[in-house]
């Protein structure tokens, strides 16, 4: 996109936002219900169509219970803070995300359902020592699918409760660029932490194959420690 085309695309994503708020207050006024969005499994993201809605939800800082102030969101989107404001208020509206109660500055956070990842920590926590699975196997192992996999690379690095996260990585043994420890560092401390664990890697720099756990065998061990 050149230079010139800018303002206007700026222009044409706040016009829809601003449709999308009309369009609620018509149906409120014709006394008719709006159409109700597709129930979300737990854990997952939303999945949008608006290139500003789904900057905002694919926040990482989102999944935190204190939220995330809405001037921090529009730097993070690099958007204008009335704009992000609005989209914020639509995306409330559509039950994505909420206002931390009694913040001030307001803060916002994922809705609940999309908060919640206990489902994905369960079946993590059974990556053993010398062993390494991917997102999308936990999210196989938890719904069947791996639509839920960006959720659980989120969580893993997002929440200091999620166990093991260096064992945790993307398709093809292959550690995430943006990993980090809580103490700021970065893939290589993951790669330590898998070598200290027995893990061995390819010439690629891949976590070997052989040692990989797929989803079926976390749903094994879950069931024989937990029951079906």
């Amino acid at each position: 996109m050149d230079r010139d085309s800018l303002p206007w695309a700026r222009f044409m994503d706040s016009l829809g936002d601003a449709c999308r708020t009309l369009a609620k207050d018509l149906y409120e006024r014709a006394g008719e219900e709006e159409p109700v969005p597709p129930v979300a499994v737990p854990g997952d993201i939303p999945e949008l169509s608006g290139k500003r809605q789904t900057a905002i939800v694919e926040l990482a800082e989102l999944l935190n219970e204190a939220g995330v102030k809405t001037s921090d969101i529009a730097k993070a989107i690099h958007y204008e803070e009335p704009n992000t404001h609005l989209t914020l208020k639509n995306l409330e509206h559509l039950g994505h995300i909420e206002m931390v109660p009694g913040s001030k500055p307001q803060r916002w956070r994922l809705a609940a359902k999309y908060r919640s990842s206990q489902p994905y920590m369960k079946f993590a926590k059974y990556v053993r020592k010398g062993e390494w699975t991917t997102y999308g196997d936990i999210s196989i192992a938890h719904r069947g699918d791996t639509k839920a996999a960006r959720a659980v690379g989120r969580a893993a690095a997002t929440l200091a409760q999620f166990p093991v996260p260096h064992r945790v990585l993307e398709k093809g043994g292959v550690i995430p660029e943006g990993w980090h420890a809580d103490d700021g560092e970065g893939p290589k401390e993951c790669r330590r932490r898998l070598e200290e664990d027995g893990v061995r890697f390819t010439l690629e720099g891949r976590a070997h194959p052989s040692q990989r756990i797929n989803w079926d065998l976390l749903v094994l061990r879950v069931e024989e420690d937990e029951g079906p």
